[in-house]
């Protein structure tokens, strides 16, 4: 019996230590009256989470789903340049090269300059 004992106080011991690490830790009750700046606070901040919600929503709901096309006029010549720079570390010049294509179809492979 006095084993036992003995057992079940090194194990409280390990919950207890257990405690220490617990980052959500409760507040004592009397430390917790209400005040009238924090429910002026409380309910300020509610209001105001109310009104961005409501706001959004219905912001969300009013907007009307447009589709529109341009068409490019400019001389089918003219070319967009595009630059940029990526590095391959350890990877020879010979096995990287750059395809692009457009939206119409148009592809270049193996593209420099």
């Amino acid at each position: 019996y006095q084993r036992r004992v003995h057992g079940d106080f090194q194990l409280m011991s390990l919950f207890g230590k257990l405690k220490l690490i617990d980052l959500y830790k409760k507040v004592p009750h009397d430390l917790t009256e209400g005040t009238y700046g924090g429910a002026i606070l409380s309910i300020s901040c509610t209001v105001i989470m109310f009104m961005l919600f409501f706001s959004s929503l219905s912001e969300y709901l009013s907007s009307v789903p447009m589709s529109q096309m341009l068409i490019d006029d400019s001389p089918s010549e003219m070319k967009l340049q595009v630059i940029f720079d990526i590095r391959f570390l350890k990877v020879p010049c010979s096995l990287i090269y750059v395809d692009s294509q457009d939206i119409l179809g148009f592809s270049a492979e193996d593209v420099q300059d």
